[in-house]
């Protein structure tokens, strides 16, 4: 029953495995098998993992970890401590994972297995990507590849050195990140490491995707759907990664219709595999074509579909994003108390869980619907708050929240701090030159304005209608473009060409 219950686990036929992890469970117990029943508490974490009730596969990790405890059955333990290293990475919970990790490798310490700490390390690594310590990652994948150096593992110095290449990627520094990345498929086609070879070439293509080279990274993006294709078997679930991409790059092409058969290719092959997490993901992503079109009611109906199953996977992050996107439709839709709601649990939530990027962007959309209301100086407070977090993590974000704070400076006619707050915003439009976002345009015109600079008030007054017309060039259904036409918003931006 074990031995075909894992078969079935492995094959992604999740509810197959559980009923035969069960009915062993069953048979242990009765022998009193302290280990057998360890190892099938764990089995049963693992299924609960794969189907995505997290809460469940932690129950069980523990039960298994008390159990291994009694006996010292230390290996036991440590499987353990990875899953549950891996299933809190799940929730969105990075410390705690980094703690059961942590954990993992004071065991480990005790064996000789320097294959499974070097791997250990490439996880700790990975979450510090996740949490923006780059530094800290950088160190922990260096620490991977000194041991498998050691031991002459070229495989793994491979997926080191695809660590480094991601913390780089995050960073902005490409080229550094290039070079790695096609070591990377040269180590991965030499060791027939198809998992490899496709990652690489998923982050080369978001590379270029990044720098508006779509041809390229159309390129890169359909060499890991071919390899994930080859080896569906086991790549299923990279498969519908590599097409959510690929949906990603005809999305930023303008080709919606494309972009949501691909999106839903990634849904099609994540339901196969009973992927909760890829479904959540590749869900919103089709939310968020909505969201662009102007299709406001599809886009909530998707957003609030995300959040239960967010919820049902108890994954914090996904719960933040989730609350985020229905909290920015409901902005949209001028229903800024609601709006408020939703925005300020995804604040909390994100202040709980340590979440940095969360509580800077939640933070500055909170203060966007204090602006609405015109609470000037509650939105001057948490605008200071984010901006400090979002200076740290290098965000784009630093850009339309100095700018609303700029503005809320001139609605309480604290120039000089405007003045200042401009000087930063100039600085970081060079930075990030494709910055796009109206309101900030329209809140910066209006800065220009009370400080009577006319060609700079024009300039970005002229920005904010372009882009406000680049959006109505992508809605198609004029019944919509009506409604879009008609949110404050764009209501704001209509008024302010006509005055001018």
């Amino acid at each position: 029953y074990n031995l075909r219950g894992i078969i079935y686990s492995n094959s992604y036929k999740a509810q197959e495995a559980y009923d035969l992890f069960k009915k062993s469970l069953k048979i242990r117990k009765a022998l009193d098998d302290q280990e057998g029943i360890a190892t099938l508490y764990r089995n049963i974490g693992v299924v609960y993992m794969i189907m995505g009730l997290l809460k469940q596969a932690v129950n069980y990790f523990n039960r298994s970890v008390s159990t291994c405890e009694n006996i010292g059955y230390y290996l036991g333990i440590l499987d353990c401590y990875e899953n549950l290293g891996k299933t809190y990475r799940m929730m969105g919970l990075y410390d705690k994972s980094i703690t059961y990790y942590n954990k993992s490798l004071e065991i480990v310490a005790t064996t000789e297995d320097e294959v499974k700490r070097s791997r250990i390390m490439n996880q700790i690594g990975n979450l510090n990507v996740k949490m923006s310590n780059y530094d800290i990652a950088l160190e922990y994948f260096d620490k991977s590849k000194k041991i498998k150096e050691k031991i002459d593992d070229q495989l793994g110095i491979g997926f080191s050195k695809f660590g480094k290449a991601k913390v780089y990627y995050w960073q902005g520094k490409y080229s550094k990140s290039e070079i790695l990345l096609k070591q990377c498929i040269d180590i991965g086609k030499k060791f027939h490491k198809s998992i490899l070879v496709g990652d690489a070439n998923y982050y080369l293509a978001q590379i270029q995707l990044n720098k508006n080279k779509f041809t390229e990274a159309m390129s890169y993006i359909d060499s890991a759907i071919d390899i994930a294709s080859e080896n569906k078997h086991t790549l299923k679930s990279r498969l519908a990664k590599y097409s959510d991409c690929k949906g990603m790059i005809y999305k930023f092409k303008g080709d919606f219709e494309k972009a949501m058969e691909m999106h839903e290719k990634a849904l099609s092959i994540s339901k196969v595999i009973n992927d909760k997490h890829g479904l959540r993901k590749y869900l919103n992503n089709k939310g968020l074509i909505f969201e662009e079109l102007a299709d406001f009611e599809k886009a909530i109906n998707i957003y609030k579909e995300c959040l239960s199953i967010a919820v049902e996977m108890d994954e914090k992050r996904a719960i933040c994003v989730s609350h985020c996107n229905i909290g920015c439709v409901l902005e949209y839709q001028g229903s800024l108390d609601e709006s408020f709601k939703y925005f300020k649990r995804a604040y909390q939530l994100a202040k709980k869980i340590g979440y940095k990027a969360g509580i800077g962007g939640y933070g500055n959309d909170l203060s966007q619907i204090h602006i609405k209301k015109e609470n000037y100086s509650k939105a001057i407070s948490m605008l200071t708050r984010s901006l400090k977090l979002l200076k740290e993590l290098e965000a784009i974000d630093c850009i339309s929240c100095l700018i609303a704070r700029a503005y809320c400076y001139i609605k309480t006619e604290k120039n000089q701090l405007a003045k200042k707050d401009l000087k930063e915003v100039n600085i970081l439009f060079k930075q990030f030159p494709e910055f796009d976002q109206r309101k900030s345009f329209w809140q910066l015109s209006e800065v220009y304005k009370a400080l009577k600079e006319d060609k700079k008030f024009s300039t970005y007054l002229n920005r904010a209608h372009e882009s406000l017309l680049k959006k109505l060039d992508l809605i198609k259904d004029n019944k919509i473009k009506n409604l879009f036409l008609n949110t404050p918003d764009a209501i704001l931006i209509k008024n302010s060409i006509l005055d001018k």
